[in-house]
């Protein structure tokens, strides 16, 4: 009977993380060839990323508090800037969500599961055709919208 629980436990959470990784996938897919081209390669190619933001690029600090929030804009600039790996979300960490605000703007956003802890950036495609960030909140506490 042990034998016979454990295996059914074990289905649920093989076909669990299959759905998630499919909804991932299903977001990916919906987004402009050119924009899932540039993702990729934003996250692979440091020098890439760096020439595909807009500094200073607009945003919010990590663990920033309300005050800090309310009184100031913040502006990341080039010389501050740390780079932006890529998420293997197939473990189960982190989530993510993208929306298609128009066909030349997308939010991304990623949180811990948990929906405590997470960032959000802005992509948008330019006057020059290319892709950029234009927006990033780096990680702070808050929780899923």
């Amino acid at each position: 009977m042990k034998k016979i629980l454990f295996f059914l436990l074990l289905l649920g959470v093989i076909a669990a993380c299959e759905k998630k990784k499919a909804v991932e996938t299903a977001q990916m897919s919906k987004l402009p060839d050119d924009f899932r081209e540039f993702y990729q390669k934003f996250h692979a190619d440091s020098i890439y990323q760096h020439r595909h933001i807009q500094f200073p690029v607009q945003g919010l600090p990590q663990d920033v508090d309300s005050a800090t929030v309310a009184e100031n804009d913040f502006y990341f600039t080039e010389d501050v800037w740390k780079n932006h790996n890529a998420i293997d979300f197939s473990k189960g960490e982190f989530s993510q969500d993208l929306l298609l605000i128009s066909e030349r703007m997308i939010r991304e956003r990623i949180y811990k599961t948990d929906n405590t802890y997470g960032l959000e950036r802005r992509f948008a495609k330019l006057s020059d055709e290319q892709w950029y960030l234009i927006y990033y909140i780096a990680p702070n506490y808050f929780t899923k919208k």
